[in-house]
């Protein structure tokens, strides 16, 4: 009887595990994400260079970028990003930091084709075994497709983080709502 009720936990364990999986592997692929959006703020606010930014696409106003939004309206929508309650809808600026992030993490090409060789090592590399990494992959090329109407880079940015979204939703991998130590920066502590 010990053993079956033994067995029975270490199977329940198992199991939660294996649902928990896909939503750290998209914890994982967020913090990486972040920290690149965050990087992106800095090479336009310090640096200026949108070409370093966005090489497939000429933009002419990069300084208007931070005028989009309020001090720390770009740090608090990366942040939330997954809080259900956030709408993201004509935040541009972040669709910017999207097309910047995907270009400097080498899983967008310098024609704005997605590469897949790097996506799917991206994945495994934040954990995704190769079913999840496949998942990911299409949800990667749907929300492409989605995106690819758009002629700006920051719109089709926008569109593929709102696809992205979406599309873990919908298989409901979505990682734990977390701020951490970055609460303090956002309240302008």
């Amino acid at each position: 009887m010990c053993v079956v009720v033994r067995t029975a936990l270490l199977l329940l364990v198992v199991a939660a595990a294996a649902d928990d999986a896909p939503s750290s592997i998209i914890n994982e692929i967020s913090k990486q994400f972040g920290s690149m959006m965050l990087y992106c703020v800095q090479l336009v606010r310090y640096i200026h260079c949108c070409t370093l930014l966005l090489p497939f696409e000429k933009v002419e106003s990069c300084g208007l970028w931070l005028q989009l939004y309020p001090q720390t309206g770009y740090f608090r929508d990366v942040l939330d990003f997954w809080n259900r309650d956030l709408n993201i809808t004509g935040h541009t600026y972040l669709g910017c930091l999207a097309a910047c992030s995907l270009f400097k993490l080498q899983l967008r090409n310098r024609d704005g084709s997605l590469n897949e060789t790097n996506i799917m090592n991206f994945l495994r590399q934040n954990g995704a075994v190769e079913n999840d990494a496949a998942v990911l992959l299409e949800v990667f090329k749907t929300c492409q497709n989605v995106s690819s109407s758009e002629r700006k880079a920051c719109a089709a940015g926008l569109k593929t983080m709102i696809c992205f979204r979406s599309q873990i939703y919908r298989l409901n991998w979505t990682p734990q709502f977390y701020r951490g130590p970055f609460e303090n920066v956002l309240n302008g502590k």
